[in-house]
């Protein structure tokens, strides 16, 4: 009589972790694709007026200018001849 019972009792608590990994498993992607569908997607250009890009260059010239290059680095061109 044990032995009958041994394979039921088995068989139950396969088929109930197999349940509960199966919902695990739904909620991890109900989150995952939630979370994507409100996120943004990031760009890679920026649209400026004539204002702002006149305003940024003028910006980035001026902190230009008033850098130094490190006493170490030395501007060299690769593969260019003066011939």
């Amino acid at each position: 009589m044990k032995f009958r019972l041994l394979p039921l009792a088995a068989s139950i608590v396969l088929i109930g972790s197999l349940g509960a990994a199966a919902a695990a498993d739904h909620n991890a992607m109900s989150k995952q694709s939630s979370m994507s569908s409100t996120a943004s997607m990031a760009k890679d250009n920026l649209t400026l007026t004539t204002a702002q890009e006149k305003l940024a260059w003028r910006d980035l010239s001026k902190q230009a200018a008033s850098q130094r290059a490190p006493s170490t680095f030395s501007a060299s061109a690769a593969g260019l001849s003066g011939e």
